[in-house]
């Protein structure tokens, strides 16, 4: 049987990845609320997971 731990969400790798994609598009005068909405869902999701794996 393989440990519960194993099953634990873990943060994302894309925040970095999206948070400057939409920094580029700004500095092309695009409008990036969809891909701001996302980064700050992930942060919220990595902030999430890591404090999930504190209490345990």
């Amino acid at each position: 049987m393989t440990p519960a731990s194993t099953f634990m969400p873990r943060p994302t790798e894309v925040d970095h990845v999206l948070a400057s994609l939409a920094a580029q598009g700004r500095r092309y005068g695009l409008t990036t609320e969809l891909l701001d909405a996302a980064v700050v869902r992930l942060r919220l999701h990595d902030r999430q997971v890591l404090a999930a794996r504190d209490q345990h």
